[in-house]
């Protein structure tokens, strides 16, 4: 069997909208994933926060995550367009009342799967929650830019 480990590095966001009331935005971002042990085959979220930043339409976040797939994720994924995938939700931070949400993308691992062998860049329209491109502040849509490698686990 093969597992595969999954780095995601979250280079940056383009375009954001204003959301503050000083026509301005904190982002953050929140990364997610179902996850399944080597062992234990039950799935756990594994969830990771990017730092936020501050007043910023096209924040840079240059942060680097890691994933586990396990083999029958790989498969299915393989097999089965929109299987498993890897959340981002785009937040605006807010000091006094609840963070607003911008919007989310998904990350099918089907496409993941496929990149070349030395990763891959891709750049992807961010969606609100009727499934419609968010547009940022100059009116064009926001977009997170993301660069991913696979690298096989071969077991034993």
């Amino acid at each position: 069997n093969a597992h595969v480990d999954l780095v995601l590095e979250l280079e940056r966001v383009t375009n954001l909208p204003k959301k503050d009331l000083s026509g301005r935005c904190d982002c953050f971002c929140e990364v997610t994933f179902k996850e399944f042990g080597l062992i234990n085959l039950k799935p756990r979220l594994v969830q990771h926060r990017t730092k936020t930043v501050r007043n910023n339409f096209d924040p840079e976040f240059g942060e680097t995550f890691n994933f586990f797939l396990h083999h029958m994720q790989v498969m299915e994924s393989l097999q089965r367009a929109g299987a498993w995938s890897v959340e981002i939700d785009l937040y605006d931070w807010d000091r006094f009342k609840n963070n607003d949400h911008i919007g989310q993308i998904s990350l099918d691992l089907r496409d993941l799967l496929v990149q070349p062998e030395a990763g891959g860049r891709m750049t992807v329209a961010v969606a609100d929650e009727k499934g419609e491109h968010v547009k940022g502040h100059s009116g064009r849509v926001t977009e997170v830019v993301i660069y991913s490698k696979l690298t096989m686990r071969l077991e034993l």
